[in-house]
């Protein structure tokens, strides 16, 4: 072999070691979009979870408010009806008063 034949294998040495080295680089980068990838269908899809769940919690809130309102017209249906239970009561009272204080009529015939 001849000295020029070593140069040459030397140059081709350096240009072959370039070339690996750009193809580890694009085979990063291939692996990097890859992931990149990934990682976007993985949040696309947490996302679309999230606003399902969100959906959801927003009709049991909806539900849960008409309930709410259902239980306070029913509250107030109740209250109504023991005021005037109570109203009952105190007239009632209020008449066995008076007749308590009121002496009988017989009792102001013998009286006279």
């Amino acid at each position: 072999m001849s000295l020029s034949q070593f140069e040459d294998e030397d140059q081709d040495d350096g240009g072959s070691y370039l070339v690996s080295v750009s193809d580890l680089m694009i085979g990063l980068l291939f692996v990097f979009l890859l992931m990149l990838m990934a990682f976007a269908l993985q949040y696309s899809t947490a996302e679309q979870a999230q606003r399902a769940q969100l959906e959801l919690q927003q009709q049991k809130t909806t539900s849960l408010q008409r309930q709410l309102d259902s239980l306070d017209t029913k509250r107030r249906f109740v209250a109504e009806q023991l005021i005037a239970e109570i109203k009952l009561v105190q007239d009632k009272l209020s008449k066995a008063e008076t007749e308590r204080d009121e002496p009988p009529r017989d009792f102001r015939r013998l009286q006279l």
